[in-house]
């Protein structure tokens, strides 16, 4: 079985360039340190403005060791969170969703 991640968040209108960069850093970092593939999506239909890096994994368990490294410490800073002004505050979701066929 294999577990997709999606973490999206909202730009801030006319940002879109400046948070696709941003969000590609991290998407670059994440496959120098830990060889996690991730794509970066924009959402075609519902609210506009909406970017997001999915990554498809064996199990929560890779998830989980990887947050854990990031959480402690493992993540640049200036790839630790957007800069300011580039994303909506507060509407950045993660999901997770387990693959069963």
């Amino acid at each position: 079985m294999s577990v997709t991640f999606v973490r999206s968040g909202q730009m801030m209108p006319g940002k879109f360039q400046e948070a696709h960069a941003f969000v590609e850093k991290r998407r670059q970092w994440l496959k120098d340190t830990f060889g996690v593939e991730a794509a970066i999506m924009t959402q075609l239909g519902g609210p506009v403005g909406r970017i997001a890096m999915v990554s498809e994994v064996d199990s929560v368990a890779r998830i989980e060791e990887v947050r854990r490294q990031i959480i402690e410490g493992a993540m640049p800073a200036e790839i630790a969170a957007g800069p300011e002004g580039l994303f909506i505050p507060g509407e950045t979701m993660d999901r997770i969703w387990l693959k069963i066929s």
